[in-house]
């Protein structure tokens, strides 16, 4: 399954769309910087309780579905995610973090694989 197929999933949600934010690799594989291999989302906690009761938790704050790994406004590891989900773009009817946003977040993660990122989305929007 591609990206574009795996967007899709999100619909089968019924989110409203300004109570999610895909990040991760999401907001790179949009723009074709580089492929993702799972979608992340983080929703509000009033769109997390409702999707909890439908759906296992894994853990506090994240389901996990086919290729859909979804996190609570609580759980996104970002500093003020009210905020970050205010800023994120709509792109082919799907709401994503900024890569503004998403470089801070890789940045505080601190990964190597975040930091390749990092060093990617920069080239990007260095171009």
């Amino acid at each position: 399954m591609n990206f574009e197929e795996r967007l899709k999933e999100i619909n089968k949600l019924n989110l409203p769309s300004d109570s999610y934010a895909i990040f991760g690799s999401g907001p790179m594989a949009i723009r074709e910087i580089r492929e993702a291999r799972d979608i992340d989302i983080f929703v509000t906690n009033k769109a997390y309780d409702r999707l909890a009761k439908k759906f296992p938790e894994k853990e506090a704050g994240y389901i996990e579905l086919d290729g859909v790994e979804i996190y609570s406004l609580d759980n996104s590891l970002f500093e003020n995610p009210k905020k970050v989900l205010e800023r994120s773009e709509n792109i082919k009817g799907y709401k994503f973090v900024t890569l503004e946003d998403l470089v801070h977040w890789k940045k505080e993660y601190g990964r190597e694989k975040d930091l390749k990122d990092v060093e990617l989305i920069n080239n990007y929007l260095n171009k």
